[in-house]
């Protein structure tokens, strides 16, 4: 599965330009693939504490892993519980326990974000400042930019339209619908900054 990025020429021109992305990617899936490996195991807890301390790395490395994170959350709540379920008949909509499982990885995620951040303490309130910055200026100001922010959403993918069609089309057919929660949850976000080809790959 993961060989399917080097189908993405977007995504391979933003790892072979020394673009962060690739990594931030790949602590958020890390993280997704550590909830899904604590729903099938008898102890999960350690399952979940490398969980968020992916989260805190794919949050340290590129301020993009937000476009994730609905991922990571909705796989706990819902979709580990989902794919493990024996039977249809215990299936339902939470995961039993998704609030203590939710509380663990966030909770590692923040302390270890803080345990990153140390080092850099005393440029913290710059950082913070600059990223303030940075979000008010590609933040959507209303709903008619917004509306054209959907608009041109498709040209962020007409360099490769290929595979996030073909995703649509595996979650539709293949995955449980609860998958959709976090794709529109992305798409809203990257709406509400600015859609480009490199953040549009994201979804």
């Amino acid at each position: 599965a993961a060989a399917a990025f080097l189908w993405d020429p977007v995504f391979v021109q933003g790892y072979r330009g020394g673009r962060v992305d690739g990594w931030t990617m790949a602590f958020m899936l890390s993280a997704l693939a550590c909830v899904r490996r604590g729903t099938r195991s008898a102890d999960p807890w350690p399952w979940l504490v490398g969980a968020g301390a992916f989260v805190a790395l794919g949050g340290i490395t590129w301020p993009s892993a937000i476009l994730l994170l609905p991922l990571v959350v909705q796989e706990i709540v819902a979709g580990g519980w989902l794919a493990a379920a024996p039977s249809a008949t215990d299936r339902r909509l939470l995961a039993p326990g998704w609030i203590s499982r939710l509380a663990v990885v966030g909770a590692t995620a923040a302390v270890c974000l803080v345990i990153l951040l140390l080092p850099m303490w005393r440029q913290i309130a710059d950082i913070a400042r600059d990223l303030s910055t940075f979000i008010a200026l590609d933040s959507a100001s209303g709903m008619p930019q917004l509306l054209t922010r959907l608009r041109s959403l498709p040209d962020s993918f007409g360099v490769a339209p290929l595979l996030p069609l073909a995703a649509l089309v595996a979650v539709a057919v293949f995955g449980p619908r609860s998958w959709f929660v976090p794709f529109v949850a992305a798409v809203f976000a990257v709406l509400m900054t600015k859609p480009y080809v490199h953040r549009s790959v994201y979804l």
